[in-house]
């Protein structure tokens, strides 16, 4: 008797998984948001140059990229986080126009990753706490979907109503955390200093 196992069952559920812990927890564990993007991007380009490929190494090979993006997140904290605000706005610009546009020709595909993406870039890293916490759950809120449009089909109206609110939801739990460690700061006369993230 052979046992095969689907790989890609198990990567869809992981996806849905670490997607819900971080729209809910993307500034906390900053460093898995990275690492999740990373990982997501990593199976993207492996699939497309290596696509005889079998799904365990494509699969190993984009998890080395997430863990890689993951340590550097610990080591280089705020450039980091710009990076995975640019990957998150890119890959947000990328599904919008996905709808908008579902046959995109390269260059503009290409214009709307790097336009959306430098966009999400220059505002993690200006507003490093808010950028994260709204990249991340949005970016959190786009893996989980596919629970979403099994529940639903392929009802845009409400998958795009669904998104608004999963990642509202999202972005105001994350903002009473932060604002909650801001608190015993400002009563211990600590000022303008920014919480660790």
């Amino acid at each position: 008797m052979i046992v095969t196992i689907d790989l890609n069952f198990y990567l869809h559920l992981a996806q849905v998984a670490i997607g819900v812990v971080t729209i809910f927890f993307g500034r906390r564990l900053y460093w898995l948001w990275i690492g999740f993007i990373a990982f997501l991007l990593g199976e993207r380009i492996v699939s497309f140059a290596l696509f005889r490929s079998t799904d365990l190494v494509r699969f190993s090979l984009a998890a080395a990229v997430g863990l890689l993006f993951a340590l550097l997140a610990v080591r280089l904290r705020r450039h980091v986080l710009t990076l995975g605000g640019f990957l998150s706005a890119g890959a947000l610009g990328i599904v919008v126009m996905g709808r908008f546009v579902p046959v995109a020709p390269r260059l503009l595909a290409l214009t709307v990753l790097l336009g959306a993406g430098l966009a999400g870039a220059i505002f993690v890293w200006r507003n490093h706490d808010l950028g994260t916490i709204i990249l991340s759950a949005v970016s959190g809120t786009l893996a989980g979907m596919a629970i979403v449009r099994v529940l639903v089909g392929s009802n845009q109206v409400v998958e795009a109503v669904s998104f608004v609110i999963i990642a509202g939801l999202g972005i105001w739990f994350q903002v009473r955390q932060w604002r909650r460690e801001l608190v015993p700061a400002e009563a211990e006369g600590a000022g303008d200093v920014a919480p660790n993230i």
